[in-house]
């Protein structure tokens, strides 16, 4: 039996890389690996671990900076205890910060983990690559996208994110309906994390076009607003005078995101940068048209035309163009959906996923 600790930054279970970590979590091989989570924090995450009867382990991972030592003495002393105590073989993390504080202990402890690098950001650090490359024993990039901003190497594998099916069932998710969403009201929706890098002030300067031809569209925003970026995002909207067409609904619990999508006339996703979008998944998941920016990772779940429409991203007109035409044509945007499902259900179903990973662990383990 192999001891896996799945690290964690987050124990939020609205956040994408913690829902998938929760996926991991029930369905990792209990017959050949034991789990372990190790979280920044207690929560929903710590919660749903513990129903599982798996172990837990909550450690807030101190910055790498010189002027906290004595926390990362402190943090190194714990986690060599618990590697060394619970004979751990692979220490899974999606942090890199957590991965330097791995690949310290390692020479310190008889057992020398395997350190394994989960990738779910597309940026720009060579850096860090080539430091994961040189000392790391595996790394797994959420997308070929993420893959691919690394050096070709055997250490690399693509684990693309997966999504439940019974989760994203579009025959049985029931659409949210309220005063607020209107049975009959067209709805525009964006889900995710609302910030300049997720482009949601495209959508929103995309919005008077749209509204120029479909006047009782509602744009609802749905997700954490960790930079304020809301309050500009309502300068906007009152710049505009489209106040009335847009709501802010904060961040959605996990049982909500399925029935929000499905409520969702068109799901917008105008992101700069993506590792690779689960809420553009999901969405796709539960036959929803979808519009994204012509990003990399987004041509990997959308074919233009196909399952829905790309635009040039930061191009706010392109995008309220490609909004307009499938709130002009129900037929072709239910095409759309279909196809989309079709593609979901091919290539990015979460059993998918977890043979992928379980054949890195495997790997990891010759």
């Amino acid at each position: 039996m192999n001891t896996v600790l799945i690290q964690s930054n987050y124990a939020t279970m609205a956040r994408g890389g913690q829902k998938s970590i929760s996926y991991i979590l029930r369905d990792i091989d209990r017959s050949r690996f034991s789990p372990i989570l190790l979280c920044q924090d207690e929560g929903e995450l710590t919660t749903f671990a513990q129903k599982l009867s798996i172990p837990v382990v909550v450690l807030p991972l101190p910055q790498l900076r010189p002027w906290h030592a004595l926390s990362v003495l402190s943090a190194l002393s714990f986690l060599r205890k618990v590697i060394k105590d619970k004979q751990v073989s692979i220490c899974h993390c999606e942090d890199f910060a957590a991965v330097i504080l791995f690949l310290i202990i390692k020479p310190f402890v008889s057992n020398k983990p395997k350190i394994l690098w989960h990738v779910r950001l597309l940026e720009h650090t060579p850096v860090r690559k080539w430091l994961a490359l040189r000392f790391c024993d595996g790394i797994m990039g959420i997308s070929k996208s993420v893959v691919d901003s690394f050096h070709k190497s055997p250490k690399v594998h693509l684990t693309p994110n997966g999504f439940d099916p019974n989760e994203c069932d579009p025959a049985l998710v029931k659409p949210i309906c309220s005063q607020l969403l209107p049975e009959q009201t067209q709805i525009i929706g964006f889900l995710g994390e609302i910030s300049e890098q997720k482009g949601a002030s495209v959508l929103m300067n995309a919005l008077p076009s749209v509204l120029a031809k479909h006047s009782d569209v509602i744009c609802v925003f749905v997700g954490s607003d960790p930079f304020k970026y809301i309050q500009k995002l309502s300068q906007l909207a009152e710049q505009y005078g489209i106040k009335q067409h847009v709501i802010f609904w904060g961040e959605s619990h996990r049982a909500d995101t399925q029935s929000l999508l499905k409520r969702f006339t068109v799901f917008v996703m105008p992101s700069f940068s993506e590792g690779f979008s689960r809420s553009l998944l999901e969405a796709l998941a539960l036959e929803r048209p979808a519009v994204a920016s012509d990003i990399a990772a987004h041509k990997e779940l959308i074919t233009n035309g196909v399952n829905g429409l790309l635009y040039n991203v930061n191009d706010f007109s392109t995008c309220a163009d490609a909004i307009n035409t499938i709130l002009a044509d129900p037929i072709k945007a239910a095409e759309y959906g279909k196809h989309g499902r079709q593609i979901a259900m091919s290539n990015y179903t979460i059993d998918k996923t977890m043979r992928s990973i379980h054949e890195v662990y495997d790997s990891l383990n010759k």
